[in-house]
């Protein structure tokens, strides 16, 4: 808005919408808010040492390239052979546990006892 009959035109919420907006921007710049939360990199919301729940930690290990399904992941936790921690019926993971886990698994490149593309389920039942 550049003067006071540009303000005349529009009604009186409109006005108020702009006061309102413009006194809370001013407040927020003076106060070092705005500035502070520009200096947060976006994605800083999850800190390393922070826990992924289980689907976090599928995302997080198909995204570093060791494929596993969330069934295999279940698994892992009822077998105690993934680090996790359990809080109530909650799992939580630590990504670098994760992948020390992960790369711990690999022989010659390649993750073992996990299913890759090509690799069928062996069919269950005896031979007729």
């Amino acid at each position: 808005m550049q003067n006071i009959t540009d303000f005349l035109n529009l009604p009186f919420i409109e006005v108020l919408k702009l006061v309102m907006k413009g006194a809370v921007e001013d407040y927020l710049t003076e106060s070092g808010v705005l500035a502070a939360l520009a200096a947060i990199p976006a994605k800083a919301t999850k800190k390393d040492n922070e826990g992924l729940n289980a689907e976090e930690a599928l995302d997080f290990l198909n995204a570093n390239g060791y494929p596993i399904k969330k069934g295999q992941l279940y698994k892992e936790t009822s077998a105690n052979t993934i680090p996790h921690k359990k809080f109530g019926n909650k799992l939580h993971f630590k990504a670098q546990e994760l992948l020390a886990w992960a790369e711990s698994k690999l022989i010659d490149g390649n993750a073992v006892g996990v299913l890759g593309s090509n690799d069928k389920p062996k069919k269950k039942g005896g031979c007729r």
